[in-house]
């Protein structure tokens, strides 16, 4: 076996990545290894694994993990794979070859190295060694104090390896070549002086001296300011070596046979928003972020504040796309919706599993608990120089967790607060963004309308800048309205906008030249009444964006006349298609539309959340029964008039919807509660139950059963409750939190056996067996699917009975009876053929192909797979499509055919690429393990 401990804890074999389970499993195996042969004390153990005080059960915890360990790395005890987790007196140690530890294997490569004079050996040994090191030690389960403790030495072992490599290739002639690792060494380790006399040399030999004497003053300037130093007298005589000429420092020729390939850097995040085209002004702004740039010695956070439609965000953006060279392991970005009015504002754990997706963290790497997911955050960005920009960021404790632990990044937040605990608490650098001065204003108008049309009617533009408040925003809408009306005289605008009248509450008072609400209102003023209905409408709706689609059935209207209306809208800059056919409002000019939608009439107010609710609702129902045809448990009213519900041809295009919506439903479960239906919440919660685990996204699900089963019990709704119970469990159980996952089941089965539903009693069981069976408790899995059987031929529902059937099959393979399994799964392919159930027939065959798996009948089980396949496709379920394709890949190459299963597995992953789905980080290594 292969054990990896440089970067996320690994174990690979001859088949592939070896399933590990939890992080204390893991962090525990690679305390082990790091001391590979050595006994380890328990105390020294529960001290590492619990940072403290332990509690009272550490060590029957400890127990239980390393009997985990054995059953997964040494399951017969006879350490015949390779390694051995053996009990010496009161600790533990793990007995392996040190060769088989990147570890070690690095020590030992880097010894090597070393110790060899030829250049060129010595930057192969070096490099080869260096390749061991995916990031920081046990980077997805130990945090700084602990890789401190454990690790001492590595880091400064990794730098000088490099250093020492790149030396040696620089003595083999590799300068220019070596140009841009050596700029992005000396960037991130400054007070390093061996990066920095390498990177001279090169740029030395690469014909550019003044570079090169720009690195040493830049180098001099930076010991005198942060260290109280002056260069070594190794730096000086190079410095003035390259102010001679030396001839000594010219390179020898390489030797092309011998020449090292230097391997290209991995792809970093590039999350920044598009620059904005006719950005100007902000002179003074942008001075002051460059100074704080220039003077960031540690991890640095700046804090733009300011009020909303001011140009927080333009001005961010704009600078970090200026400097964002600078930052060579990329810009981390998020909008966190602080001040949304009607979603709430971004979870910073939600946006720290975004980042580390952006940083190539697998999906199943992403760990749930939030302390854990800070850690690996802040463990993946030690040591890179990354950008971090977090708009629209609502308080400090928002944003605390999103600070990165690297001293070579820097942190850019916008917010209407001024974050002064972040100030203080941080020592965050504050810069308040004010209005535009009155010609970086004008300047604006200009580069919107054109110089020419503003010098024509300079009294006019003058009168323009001062309506409009210097406010960026309110400049931007009358720009826009002045751009579609070429011929209008710019004068006639301003008699227009002084005619508008104010009703913008939060921009409003005594001084008009700071009320905006006359520009938004002149702009209204504008539409026709169809047009002015919708924008008051939009109001209403939760999401971040709306399709056309929905602003339809919001406003009751055709399909194609909302469109119209729409594209209306748009051309006033009162809303803004950011997508094609779907439109959002900027959050100043929602509140507006809120302002006058409040004057509407009661019944507008409640009859338009109705159309709107229904329309997502039925839509999301029909593609919820697309996906996944079953018996329907929501019994649904017909919809609103007006809702015009979606259909959906298809899978994919159910899939699609949903991928397009998700933020939206997210947002219609807590807001059917607040508008007074909470009905629709458990509803909505249960037709994206489906995409959500498909896609993997647990915690969306996790977090929207949650609140429908609180407006469930609200209504006093047993089924509601009982099925909100059930989904939330099996949320609960992919995330791996498997008590919570129990106790709402064992809720779930109680109500169900209140309501003598039977068949929901029969689907408890059903999960309660899948829960066992993904801890490994078999024999329970197998009791439970063996209940649901019992109950669903109570019923006498076909395809409920072979559901079960199947599952006891599955359960009888997973404890290794290949023969059970067999017959129930082929007595439950029987029913779902009578039924025509096509997903069955493909399950069922799925099942088959397991049981021959574990007899070894690799044909019979290729042929089952294959049909399964079939099935899945024709049907157009392509997650299990997928899933069977990767078992078929695994017993193609148990029968010796590698080829064919890395074909399959590729074919695999193609699908679950297309469906973004979590699981092709799983085929992905498999496809890069060894011996595939």
């Amino acid at each position: 076996m292969d054990f990896r401990l440089l970067g996320p804890v690994e174990v690979w074999d001859v088949d592939g990545q070896v399933a590990l389970g939890r992080r204390a499993e893991r962090c525990l195996l690679g305390l082990l290894l790091l001391d590979t042969g050595r006994v380890i004390p328990v105390g020294r153990l529960l001290d590492l694994l619990w940072e403290g005080e332990p509690p009272d059960n550490a060590r029957g915890v400890l127990q239980s993990h390393v009997a985990r360990l054995r059953g997964t790395l040494d399951p017969d005890r006879t350490g015949g794979r390779g390694f051995r987790l053996l009990r010496r007196g009161d600790g533990y140690l793990a007995e392996t070859d040190p060769g088989a530890v990147d570890v070690h294997r690095f020590r030992e490569g880097v010894g090597r190295g070393q110790r060899t004079s030829d250049p060129e050996e010595r930057a192969r040994l070096l490099r080869e060694a260096l390749s061991y090191w995916r990031g920081p030690l046990l980077a997805d389960v130990a945090n700084e104090r602990m890789r401190d403790r454990v690790g001492v030495g590595l880091e400064e072992l990794r730098l000088s390896a490099l250093e020492s490599c790149l030396e040696a290739e620089l003595d083999c002639g590799r300068h220019r070549e070596l140009l841009p690792e050596l700029a992005d060494l000396v960037l991130r380790h400054p007070d390093r002086e061996r990066p920095i006399r390498a990177y001279m040399v090169a740029l030395y030999r690469d014909g550019r001296p003044p570079e090169a004497l720009a690195v040493y003053r830049r180098a001099r300037a930076h010991f005198s300011r942060e260290l109280g130093l002056e260069p070594t007298a190794e730096l000086r005589r190079l410095h003035q070596m390259i102010l001679a000429g030396d001839a000594s420092l010219h390179a020898r020729t390489p030797d092309p046979a011998r020449t090292a390939v230097v391997r290209p850097r991995p792809p970093v995040p590039a999350q920044l928003p598009p620059d904005l085209p006719h950005f100007v002004g902000r002179t003074a702004e942008v001075a002051r972020l460059d100074t704080v740039l220039a003077g960031a010695a540690s991890m640095t956070v700046c804090c733009l504040s300011g009020t909303a439609g001011v140009g927080k965000t333009t001005l961010a953006v704009h600078w970090a796309h200026r400097v964002r060279d600078r930052f060579p392991d990329g810009q981390l970005y998020v909008n966190l919706r602080g001040f949304d009015p009607d979603a709430a504002p971004v979870d910073p754990f939600d946006a720290l599993r975004r980042f580390l997706g952006a940083l190539n963290t697998p999906p199943e790497r992403i760990p749930q608990d939030s302390d854990a997911l800070v850690g690996l955050y802040r463990s993946l960005l030690a040591g890179r120089r990354v950008l971090v920009v977090l708009d629209n960021a609502r308080d400090a404790e928002q944003v605390r967790p999103l600070l990165p632990g690297g001293a070579r990044c820097l942190v850019l937040v916008t917010s209407r607060d001024p974050l002064t605990g972040l100030v203080a608490a941080e020592g965050a650098q504050p810069l308040t963004i004010g209005l535009l001065s009155p010609g970086e204003a004008r300047e604006m108008l200009a580069a919107r309308l054109g110089a020419p049309r503003l010098a024509a009617e300079g009294e006019a533009a003058d009168d323009l800048v001062a309506l409009c408040a210097r406010l960026p925003l309110a400049l931007a809408v009358l720009a826009a309205r002045a751009a579609t009306e070429p011929d209008l005289p710019l004068a006639d605008l301003v008699a227009r906008v002084r005619g508008a009248g104010a009703e913008l509450d939060p921009f409003g008072g005594e001084d008009r030249a700071t009320d905006v609400r006359g520009v938004f209102s002149w702009s209204y003023r504008t539409l026709g009444a169809p047009a002015a209905r919708l924008f008051r409408l939009l109001a209403l709706h939760p999401g971040p964006d709306v399709s056309t689609r929905a602003a339809a059935a919001l406003a009751g209207l055709p399909h194609g006349r909302a469109g119209d209306l729409l594209t209306e809208l748009a051309r006033a800059h009162l809303v803004t298609e950011h997508l094609p056919g779907r439109f959002a409002l900027h959050d100043l000019l929602r509140a507006y539309a809120r302002e006058l939608a409040d004057r509407d009439s009661a019944d507008e107010g409640r009859a338009a959340p109705l159309r709107l609710l229904d329309h997502y609702l039925h839509t999301a129902h029909v593609a919820a029964m697309v996906i996944n045809p079953r018996p329907d448990p929501l019994g649904l009213a017909p919809p609103a008039p007006g809702a015009a519900p979606q259909e959906h041809p298809d899978y994919d295009h159910a899939m699609t919807w949903f991928a397009e919506e998700r933020p939206v439903l997210q947002a219609m479960v807590p807001w059917s509660v607040a508008k007074g239906f909470p009905a629709h919440a458990w509803r909505l919660a249960w037709t994206m139950v489906d995409f959500l685990d498909r896609r993997g996204f647990w915690d969306e699900w996790a977090k929207a059963e949650t609140v429908a089963l609180d407006a469930a019990r609200r209504t006093g709704d047993l089924a509601g409750q009982a099925l909100c119970h059930r989904d939330l469990a099996s949320a609960y159980t992919q995330m791996q939190m498997f008590e919570a996952a129990e106790a709402n089941l064992r809720a779930a089965l109680a109500l169900f056996t209140d309501l003598q539903d039977v068949r929901g009693q029969a689907g408890c069981y059903n999960n309660l067996g899948w829960l066992y069976g993904v801890q490994d408790r078999y024999q329970e899995a197998l009791e439970n699917a063996e209940q649901a059987l019992h109950l669903v031929r109570l019923i006498d529902d076909t395809v409920e009975e072979a559901r079960a059937l199947n599952s006891v099959g599955q359960s009888h393979a997973l404890l290794d009876h290949p023969e059970h399994a067999i017959l129930y799964c082929r007595e439950a392919l029987t029913l779902f053929e009578r039924a025509g159930d096509l997903h069955g027939q493909a399950a069922a065959l799925d099942g088959l192909g397991l049981g021959y798996q574990k007899l070894a009948d690799h044909a019979e089980a290729a042929s089952c797979y294959e049909r399964a396949v079939g099935l899945f496709r024709k049907a157009g379920e392509r997650y299990f499509e997928a899933d069977t394709l990767s078992k078929l890949g695994d017993v193609l190459r148990a029968a010796g055919d590698d080829r064919g299963a890395r074909l399959i597995w590729r074919q695999a992953l193609d699908i679950l690429s297309e469906l973004e789905h979590p699981d092709r980080a799983l085929l992905q290594e498999r496809l890069a393990g060894p011996g595939v």
